[in-house]
């Protein structure tokens, strides 16, 4: 497990399951989905999946 301090990143989960963490983007800014896909990047090969993204965020 990974604290990010604003997130708790779950970075075995694709070593347990075959596939990493989901990112919920609810609530979250741009800065803090890519910090979370950056951590279980850097703990994984991928791919990473953010999903509940609004379009100000995702762009």
């Amino acid at each position: 497990m990974a604290d990010l301090g604003f997130a708790r990143v779950d970075i075995g989960r694709e070593a347990r399951q075959g596939l990493p963490e989901v990112i919920y983007g609810t609530g979250k800014t741009a800065a803090e989905i890519a910090s979370i896909a950056r951590t279980l990047l850097h703990h994984n090969d991928g791919p990473v999946l953010a999903t509940r993204v609004d379009a100000g965020t995702a762009a």
